[in-house]
């Protein structure tokens, strides 16, 4: 799962009709459902649940978030998270005395 204080990496991707969300490389789910599901509602949430009052959302910070018009291969996503991740261990590095 989500490591607390730890840079985590996120996917969700789209593929033949099943939403697949992609938890550090690992996939933790998936979901049958029209590719217009996700944003039905034309509000984009990320870590709220539809429908919970707002101080029940994410706590924390996010770093990136990028959206494709189509589907990454697996190369492609693999290349984001070890490009990204570098970068945050660099910026990390830079801060520290």
């Amino acid at each position: 799962g989500v490591v607390p204080g730890e840079w985590n990496h996120i996917v969700i991707q789209y593929i033949n009709g099943y939403w697949h969300m992609i938890l550090n490389g690992r996939k933790i789910g998936r979901q049958k459902g029209p590719r217009h599901s996700f944003m039905k509602r034309h509000t984009f949430l990320i870590g709220k649940p539809l429908g919970e009052h707002l101080s029940k959302g994410f706590i924390g910070s996010i770093a990136d978030i990028r959206l494709y018009s189509r589907a990454l291969d697996k190369t492609g996503i693999r290349s984001i998270k070890d490009d990204f991740h570098k970068s945050m261990l660099e910026l990390k590095a830079q801060r520290s005395p």
